[in-house]
């Protein structure tokens, strides 16, 4: 049962996550979806789009690399920060900087190794990935706490 306390808090930190990302992108006005666009990018086509779904496998794929890195980092949430008897708000707040930075990292590199990446604000992009890293950090404190 331990082990399944991180994928439970993973996948549902990880859906608030996206569900941030897609309500802030709706306030910016924004046709970011964050799965769209990694479905669409995971083809390396020679053109990306933004506003039209992938392909029904590249979208289970990007849903399946999406939710999979959530539940990674859930897992490393429970070894650095709960397996830790300091203060968990300061470890968590490390964390949530540190995992933002890892996200920001891993869609750069996609971008830049992407043949035709989408024509978006990428600023804006990562800065709101970034946030929504923040949600899924404070999602897996509170799962924890409660649980």
């Amino acid at each position: 049962m331990a082990d399944a306390v991180p994928i439970i808090g993973g996948i549902i930190a990880t859906l608030a996550m996206t569900l941030f990302a897609k309500a802030t992108f709706a306030v910016l006005r924004r046709p970011y979806n964050i799965l769209r666009i990694l479905g669409n990018m995971l083809l390396f086509e020679p053109y990306t789009i933004v506003r039209q779904p992938p392909p029904p496998t590249a979208l289970t794929l990007a849903t399946f690399v999406h939710y999979a890195i959530g539940v990674s980092f859930a897992f490393g949430y429970q070894q650095f920060v709960i397996n830790n008897n300091d203060d968990r708000i300061l470890e968590t707040v490390v964390f949530g900087i540190v995992i933002a930075l890892v996200a920001i990292v891993g869609w750069r590199l996609l971008f830049f190794l992407h043949p035709a990446p989408p024509d978006i604000d990428l600023k804006t992009y990562l800065f709101v990935i970034a946030l929504g890293h923040f949600v899924l950090t404070a999602c897996l404190y509170l799962f924890n706490a409660f649980i």
